[in-house]
C-alpha cells in the first residue's frame, strides 16, 4: 500500500459482483488512494451515502485531482476512530461474549487472540506514561 498511488475496481452487473462487500474499495480509501469504481457498484453507492463520490475509470481528470484527493483525507479523518483497531477489537470481544464461544473453538481462539491484544495494548500504554 506504501508504494500506490492509485487503484480501480471493475465489476459487471451480475448479481454475484453487485453484492460483493466494498472491502478493497475501504482498504484504499481509508489508506489516502485515489480510488476509482463503477456508479453501479456497492462502493461507490456505500461511499456516496458515506458523502464521497467515486468517480469511474473513465473519469481521470476526477479521479487523479486534488480535489478528490481532499475529499478522500477528510473522509477518512472522520472516520478514523471507527476504524481504529482498538474500536474493532472491542467490537470482536463484544460480538464473541454474546455468542457461546466456547461451543465454537475459532470464535475462542480469536477472543483469546483479541484479549491478549487488548492486554498488549495497555501495557504499552501505561508504559508511555513513564517515558
Amino acid at each position: 500500500m506504501k508504494q500506490c498511488k492509485c487503484a480501480f475496481d471493475t465489476k459487471d452487473s451480475t448479481f454475484r459482483h453487485m453484492i460483493k462487500p466494498a472491502t478493497k474499495s475501504q482498504q484504499f480509501i481509508f489508506n489516502r488512494i485515489p480510488f476509482a469504481a463503477p456508479k453501479n457498484s456497492y462502493a461507490y453507492q456505500l461511499f456516496l451515502k458515506m458523502g464521497l463520490e467515486i468517480p469511474s475509470i473513465e473519469e481521470q481528470e476526477r479521479w487523479f485531482s486534488e480535489e478528490y484527493y481532499k475529499e478522500i483525507v477528510k473522509i477518512s479523518e472522520k472516520h478514523k476512530e471507527a476504524l481504529s483497531i482498538e474500536l474493532v477489537t472491542r467490537e470482536y470481544i463484544s460480538i464473541a461474549k454474546k455468542t457461546q464461544y466456547h461451543r465454537i473453538p475459532v470464535i475462542t481462539s480469536i477472543l483469546i487472540k483479541l484479549q491478549v491484544y487488548e492486554l498488549l495494548q495497555k501495557i504499552k500504554n501505561k508504559s508511555a506514561k513513564f517515558l
